[in-house]
């Protein structure tokens, strides 16, 4: 199993970042977004509608269980909306962010999907393309033991539409794939990515209206926000 080309409506305007999916498995470039007044890209069914197996969270009894070769994640909790995310403010949309990026890594070691999903516009190529990779791993009955992301620079400012837009660095958790198969494959994470970001605020809360990789830490070309 592979990262999608290797590596988390109300709004009408066009996506501002069009990175297309993937770029994990040389630079854990992370692939999921939904409008929380559409339909989400994916949730926890499978693509014939059944229950997807292997979407293990909590239910609040049993020890947290990270996946193996053995099998899927069990009972890892999941990640509480800070309330700050509700509040109109650089702070409350720099929450929202960091937010994402967290159930971004539980979305991965559970299959759960559905909280990533409803924290993305539809607008967002990239968070699409991140939450439909995730369900189709689990469809497939593979599985990752995912370790957490560090955001770091976040660097988010006020435009005139009302939305926060900048950019930010992110050091992409190592993560670990196991296949149906009974295959395993350890990845490094990758420091030092260069990202941009736009929040919105919808239903109370900010949500990501857009998210694009733009380069990583060394590289020839150099990169700079759009």
């Amino acid at each position: 199993m592979s990262e999608s080309t290797s590596m988390n409506d109300d709004v009408s305007r066009v996506s501002w970042a069009s990175y297309l999916a993937a770029t994990l498995a040389g630079v854990l470039i992370l692939g999921a977004c939904s409008a929380p007044t559409g339909e989400p890209p994916s949730s926890n069914a499978s693509s014939d509608g059944s229950e997807r197996e292997g979407v293990s969270g909590s239910d609040g009894s049993g020890a947290p269980v990270s996946a193996s070769a053995e099998g899927p994640a069990q009972n890892l909790p999941e990640p509480e909306a800070p309330e700050r995310i509700a509040e109109k403010s650089q702070a409350g949309a720099e929450a929202a962010l960091e937010y994402w990026w967290e159930l971004d890594v539980y979305a991965r070691n559970t299959g759960d999907t559905v909280k990533q999903a409803s924290m993305s516009m539809s607008t967002c190529t990239f968070c699409r393309e991140r939450v439909e990779h995730t369900a189709d791993v689990y469809d497939q009955g593979d599985r990752w033991r995912q370790e957490n992301h560090t955001l770091s620079g976040i660097d988010l400012a006020k435009q005139s539409d009302g939305t926060y837009r900048g950019s930010f660095e992110l050091d992409g958790g190592s993560f670990t794939s196991y296949t149906d198969d009974g295959s395993v494959q350890s990845n490094e994470g990758t420091p030092g990515q260069q990202w941009e970001a736009e929040l919105t605020y919808v239903d109370g809360r900010w949500i990501a209206e857009d998210l694009g990789h733009l380069c990583n830490r060394g590289d020839d070309e150099g990169c700079g926000t759009s």
